[in-house]
């Protein structure tokens, strides 16, 4: 199963504009949690020596004022006037005393470390960037505070906020030389969230307006994913080319090479897609260790395409070593699929396991589950294989299931659902109706679990949601099944108004003429 290779760069730094020249007073604010330090601008003034004599009293400690060098207790509020001592300085003792990095750079505060990707941290950056700039309406319009609060956004995976802010900066900046990076980056946040149409038209206002940036390759090999996942094959080939030639970033270069053989690997083509790797040059694989790493997992996976599993596993064994935690999960899969294939399912199941030590989430950690869940059922582990397929169910969620995935997934509630076992069927049923493709025929199922269950209401209202013209499902059942839950409720004219619906649905079908009462049951039924 192939994985993405995540396509750009993403440098996450916190900043807050400097206070203007003029003698302004800085509330100091130290967030231990937030491991940040939030300036704002206030207009009361009082002396630095007042306010640690004040603060000491309140503390039951003695604050005392060096040049250069106050005294700051973590967690406290403390007006400081800027002219007693350099900005640089304060901001330097500031971060120190709560463990930190800090410095003045280009004019602006910068703290460190920086937040994690999704974190709580990076969050609470955000929400400290924004309480600053309704605190001082200078600050809302103002480029930098535009940007490093969308970069703040974007590492705590808030990417509705993150594009406004990146869209804005683009707008008021547009001549800064950061202006395509925020666009492309605002693209990268609105194909995370799934709209792609809109991620679809910033990449070609990227292509269009900033021609020959790494940008513009950068825009084109995320277009190249959007043509891959749509399948559309043939605009590929020629913009992969001129990425590979003529982007200015040796970087970009190479990961070219690694898309075009990813490009071939999807349509099931080993061979071209191992010739294609030959472009990922050794000296490429020296300069950049972390793409690097990819080039064994391609060749690996290429080889057990061609069907040379044997080969496949000393390739694909180096990527277990490499310090990319994806690279590790895919590798360990990788191996469990051509263990299962030489019939070594204890060194599979070894593999598998690898992968969820991992830690894995998302797709991987769904096909681990599964792949757990196949090699038990080849031990004749049953017991353990639904365990496994109940774990793989709830991974899922929502998620894009593969035609694979969905048969097993459906294969095992309809064991669970032949077993009586009607709650460990539903579960799996009620996360594959959330597919809107699957959503009519899986609803049905999901209704015949709660009958099952005695929750004929809770059936009657799954199978209403089922639009009349839905393809996919047998509209007689659902007439039948709706009558067998309001006769069990003891609501016989209902009951044969849903039968009475099923028998005219077959009338017409069968051309009988029509005795203008469809979809009513006669009176004498009830």
């Amino acid at each position: 199963m192939v994985r993405r290779a995540l396509i750009g760069i993403i440098v996450f730094v916190s900043a807050l504009p400097e206070a203007p020249a003029q003698t302004p007073v800085l509330d100091i604010t130290i967030h231990r949690r937030g491991r940040v330090i939030l300036i704002d601008l206030l207009t009361r003034a009082t002396p630095i020596r007042e306010v640690l004599v004040q603060l000491g009293a309140r503390l039951d400690v003695e604050l005392r004022f060096l040049p250069g060098s106050p005294v700051i207790m973590e967690g406290q509020v403390v007006p400081v006037q800027v002219v007693e001592m350099p900005l640089a300085d304060l901001v330097s003792h500031l971060a120190g005393a709560v463990g930190l990095e800090g410095r003045v750079e280009d004019g602006h505060i910068v703290v460190r470390p920086e937040p994690a990707e999704g974190s709580d941290e990076a969050k609470e950056w955000a929400r400290l960037g924004a309480l600053a700039a309704r605190r001082n309406a200078s600050l809302k319009g103002d480029p930098e505070h535009l940007w490093k609060i969308g970069l703040l956004h974007l590492a705590a995976n808030e990417y509705g906020k993150a594009v406004g802010h990146f869209e804005r900066f683009a707008t008021v900046a547009k001549d800064d030389e950061r202006a395509p990076r925020a666009l492309l980056l605002a693209a990268s946040c609105l194909l995370r969230s799934g709209d792609e149409p809109r991620g679809e038209s910033y990449l070609q206002r990227i292509i269009q307006q900033y021609d020959g940036s790494n940008e513009v390759m950068e825009a084109w090999l995320l277009q190249v994913r959007l043509f891959m996942k749509r399948k559309e094959w043939s605009p590929v080939p020629p913009i992969l080319a001129r990425v590979m030639r003529k982007a200015p970033s040796s970087r970009l270069r190479a990961l070219g090479s690694l898309v075009h053989a990813e490009f071939w690997y999807v349509q099931g083509k080993g061979k071209q897609a191992s010739d294609a790797l030959e472009g990922f040059t050794i000296d490429m694989r020296r300069e950049f260790e972390d793409l690097g790493a990819l080039a064994p997992l391609f060749e690996g996976m290429c080889l057990m395409l061609e069907g040379a599993h044997e080969r496949a596993l000393s390739r694909l064994q180096r990527c277990l070593l490499t310090p990319d935690r994806v690279v590790r999960v895919r590798a360990a899969l990788a191996l469990a699929q051509a263990c299962i294939h030489l019939k070594r399912r204890i060194a599979a199941l070894q593999n598998v396991q690898i992968a969820l030590n991992e830690k894995p989430t998302g797709r991987h950690l769904v096909e681990a589950r599964l792949m757990q869940a196949e090699i038990y059922t080849q031990l004749g582990l049953g017991q353990r294989a639904m365990e496994a397929y109940d774990q793989a169910a709830v991974a899922c969620g929502a998620g894009d299931l593969t035609g694979v995935e969905f048969h097993i997934l459906r294969e095992t509630a309809s064991i669970l659902f032949a077993r009586h076992a009607f709650d460990e069927a539903r579960e799996i049923y009620r996360h594959l109706a959330l597919r809107p493709d699957r959503m009519p025929w899986a609803t049905v199922l999901l209704a015949r679990c709660e009958i099952g269950l005695g929750r004929n209401r809770e059936a009657i209202t799954l199978l209403e949601k089922i639009p009349a013209a839905a393809d996919g499902v047998d509209h007689d059942e659902i007439a039948r099944l709706r009558g067998r839950c309001y006769m069990q409720l003891g609501d016989y004219a209902k009951a044969a108004l849903a039968f009475g619906t099923r028998r005219n649905k077959t009338t017409d079908a069968g051309k009988t003429p029509d005795d203008g009462k469809s979809g009513q049951a006669p009176e004498e039924d009830g």
